[in-house]
């Protein structure tokens, strides 16, 4: 399921908190600040794979692809080796 990162930082976040419901948010929006620099890269890092495996996973589902609406079709190893290399 594609989702944005704001929405799986959520998610990491909820995997540790203890607390009530009410106060959540704002403990998620502290947690956020005081995240440093090489946790917010492992974090991307991590979201961008899971992504690209979630990407991949459809494109084998296709027959086809078809690109921005046009009748313009491309191959599945080109799609991808595109994204596998992002």
């Amino acid at each position: 399921m594609m989702r944005d990162f704001e929405d799986y930082l959520m998610e990491k976040h909820a995997e540790q908190y203890i607390g009530t419901k009410d106060c959540m948010i704002d403990d998620f929006n502290k947690w956020v600040q005081d995240l440093g620099f090489d946790e917010l890269i492992e974090y991307g890092n991590t979201f961008v794979a899971q992504i690209k495996s979630e990407i991949l996973e459809k494109v084998d589902e296709c027959e086809t692809i078809e690109v921005a609406g046009l009748n313009t079709l491309i191959l599945k190893s080109q799609v991808k080796k595109v994204i596998e290399e992002i």
